[in-house]
């Protein structure tokens, strides 16, 4: 496997490309499963991508293509010739990173999305069980306050007992 970071767009794909790689006209890669897949095998001439659905015509526009050649592949090339492929082939990385940095975006915001719903849950259920725990606690201060009362209560009739019998004298039997 080279040193590229090309990815595979197939969209549930996205394993990095190896030495080979297929190349739409409309600058789409696919690893080799998926280009052989798509492309290998149909007999038809024309073949829709599976990134975008655009038509190509497989003896011009889609290419199995080794992605490390050797350094000796231009020689012989006339410069313009060079250059063009040049600039294709920088047309075709151009194309690859802006696809991987809009669907970083995308993985982004989804993901930021997804976080403002987990956050939002978060704060409903902690609301809610605010709410529970100070209804707990004005559960509980009423009830203490009914027990101070009583306590209060019984404290005031247990005085009154003894300051009652305290009065009489009990005799033994």
């Amino acid at each position: 496997m080279g040193d590229n970071p090309l990815l595979c767009n197939v969209g549930q794909c996205r394993r990095p490309i190896g030495d080979r790689a297929w190349v739409t006209r409309c600058l789409h890669v696919f690893c080799s499963d998926h280009g052989m897949a798509h492309f290998g095998s149909e007999n038809a001439a024309q073949v829709a991508c599976p990134a975008c659905n655009e038509i190509n015509v497989k003896e011009t526009d889609v290419v199995h293509c080794d992605l490390n050649p050797h350094d000796m592949i231009l020689f012989g090339l006339p410069p313009q010739k060079a250059i063009r492929m040049a600039v294709k082939s920088l047309k075709l990385w151009w194309y690859q990173m802006e696809q991987e940095r809009e669907f970083g975006a995308a993985r982004y915001e989804k993901l930021n999305k997804k976080i403002s719903e987990v956050k939002s849950a978060y704060e409903r259920v902690l609301n809610q069980l605010e709410m529970k725990l100070q209804s707990e606690i004005d559960g509980n201060n009423k009830y203490r306050h009914r027990h101070k009362c009583i306590k209060h209560m019984f404290i005031s009739i247990g005085d009154f007992l003894l300051s009652f019998f305290g009065t009489f004298s009990v005799s033994p039997l």
